[in-house]
């Protein structure tokens, strides 16, 4: 079955509201190749920013339904994916006769894919893998419960993408998958890197600083002070940190003001529009990932994070700690620095890259030409899809 083949296609993701995850970004790639009839279900994967159920629908690039559900809770965690399920076999029922392709961005979700498919609704589906942990929950009902599931839907998928080698490889590992049952490969998370123009990598501040991503005190923001606070120590007292992202913003403003170091931040909160965001990546010269070193099973150690193939989209060189696989790559092609989670090593590695911003800027640009979703699209449906 080729792309000019599929004349309707259905996501089923887990999806936080915003615009630039992987599955927006398939579904306005299926968009622009003109397949006729287009339905996403949007499934709430963070209740801090949104809790509904949406679903729109597309026919000849034209929106012909798009509502929210009523129900909004999250608590309990068992009612909570329960209601998922009920809804989405009754959107399934309402909505999914004749489809061509399916999509599911979770075992959950794809796994209702499967069912249709064997009810009759469905021809082929698409098993999305977005990450790994070796224990997915602590509760062992719940995590035996996710862990069959995850086996059924990879077993029972025509094709399965996962976005790197290390997710695939831990479930043959940890958990006994037999991937000789399985129709994977390689689909990395992309950015938009092809769209945008050579001019526009041209017009940053070479002292701008930015880290994109949950402002949380799990995820580094600790360290933004401790490394400012550095840089001026070691002489380089023109640096401003760009921090693009919602969560625990007010507790790092009050620690910002409490050191009187207003002048060096700036902070915009959430932004929802992936354009804005591109934006400002675009006016930084280097980026941050400081991924805290913890315990081995965390979901950090397998992932594919997006904001690092934005970083790179953006010509920029990446500050990284070795956590998520692609800081091999990084250091392997010179586009960022592979530093422990310490603000002496971190802001060490800054000075390091700006004094070679230029080289660095260009292996971050050539690498992210790399990364780009359409050429990543592209190579499953013309290659892969059959």
């Amino acid at each position: 079955m080729k792309l000019s083949e599929l004349k309707k296609v259905v996501i089923y993701s887990h999806n936080s509201g915003g615009t630039g995850n992987y599955d927006d970004v398939l579904f306005e790639y299926l968009k622009d190749r003109n397949v006729k009839e287009l339905i996403k279900v949007d499934f709430p994967f963070d209740p801090r920013f949104v809790k509904t159920i949406r679903f729109k629908k597309i026919i000849s690039n034209k929106e012909v339904l798009k509502f929210e559900s009523i129900i909004k809770f999250n608590t309990p965690m068992s009612l909570s994916y329960l209601k998922d399920v009920l809804i989405g076999l009754i959107y399934g029922f309402l909505f999914l006769k004749n489809t061509d392709l399916f999509v599911g961005t979770n075992n959950l979700q794809s796994s209702l894919g499967v069912l249709f498919k064997k009810l009759g609704y469905v021809k082929k589906v698409n098993h999305v893998i977005i990450d790994y942990s070796p224990i997915r929950f602590k509760n062992k009902f719940f995590n035996f419960v996710y862990c069959w599931l995850d086996q059924f839907a990879l077993y029972n998928s025509d094709t399965v993408f996962s976005l790197n080698e290390e997710m695939i490889l831990a479930r043959e590992r940890d958990r006994g998958i037999n991937l000789k049952k399985v129709n994977y490969f390689i689909t990395p998370i992309g950015n938009n890197s092809g769209k945008i123009k050579d001019s526009d990598f041209k017009n940053y501040d070479k002292d701008k600083i930015v880290y994109f991503g949950d402002i949380l005190k799990s995820k580094g923001i600790g360290l933004f002070i401790p490394i400012i606070k550095r840089l001026i120590k070691k002489g380089h007292k023109n640096f401003k940190f760009l921090v693009i992202g919602g969560g625990e913003i007010d507790f790092l403003k009050n620690e910002i003001k409490k050191e009187s170091l207003e002048k060096y931040f700036e902070i915009t909160g959430r932004i929802d529009s992936h354009l804005d965001i591109e934006k400002l990546l675009l006016g930084s010269s280097i980026a941050l990932a400081p991924y805290e070193i913890e315990d081995k099973s965390s979901i950090s150690y397998y992932a594919d994070p997006g904001k690092v193939k934005n970083y790179l989209g953006c010509g920029l060189p990446i500050v990284i700690t070795p956590v998520p696989p692609i800081y091999k790559t990084l250091q392997k092609e010179k586009a960022g620095v592979v530093v422990d989670y310490n603000p002496d090593k971190i802001s060490d590695a800054i000075i390091e890259i700006h004094k070679n911003l230029k080289e660095y800027r260009e292996n971050a640009k050539k690498l992210g030409k790399y990364y780009d979703w359409q050429e990543i699209f592209d190579r499953y449906f013309q290659e892969k899809l059959k």
